[in-house]
């Protein structure tokens, strides 16, 4: 039998794949791949998705709250917002008596694209996720928590730390 491929430890030596390891690298690589294709189906940006997808979880924000969201400038926000806007996916609202006061909102029908585009793999998901035991859910939900903290971890360190770990 021929040994499982190998791939560069955090240690640079290569060591026999794991299971577990390799399938949470290919979910990650799959991850960008689709969020790709909804970008190209959405005619944006991939950097653009997560401004949009934000948007559509929380419904609104300010320029200001996008870009501490993406972690990058007012100025860049701002033109996330612009190509989202000029693409059809959110438009700009002024409220109150502050006419400066910018809200992002996401226009509906965009939502509903990306919900089509997406509706077959999370039906499919929810599947998977509704045939699992009892005993399957609270081990699952266990490790799938502790990766979520570590990944939290590493998302919350400022870039120049993250790099040089």
């Amino acid at each position: 039998m021929d040994a499982p491929p190998s791939f560069p430890s955090a240690h640079g030596a290569d060591t026999p794949r794991e299971p577990i390891g390799h399938h949470l690298r290919l979910i990650s690589t799959l991850t960008r791949e689709i969020g790709k294709q909804v970008a190209e189906t959405l005619g944006v940006h991939v950097t653009d998705i997560a401004a949009l997808e934000h948007l559509l979880h929380e419904g609104e924000a300010q320029p200001s709250q996008l870009a501490a969201h993406l972690k990058v400038t007012t100025a860049a926000a701002t033109l996330v917002v612009d190509r989202l806007e000029r693409a059809g996916h959110v438009r700009r609202e002024r409220r109150g008596s502050d006419r400066r006061s910018v809200f992002v909102v996401p226009v509906e029908a965009s939502a509903a694209r990306a919900f089509a585009q997406l509706s077959p793999m999370l039906q499919a998901l929810e599947g998977v996720v509704s045939a699992l035991s009892s005993d399957e859910r609270q081990v699952i939900e266990a490790f799938l928590g502790k990766v979520v903290a570590v990944y939290r971890g590493i998302a919350d360190q400022p870039a120049s730390i993250a790099q040089a770990g």
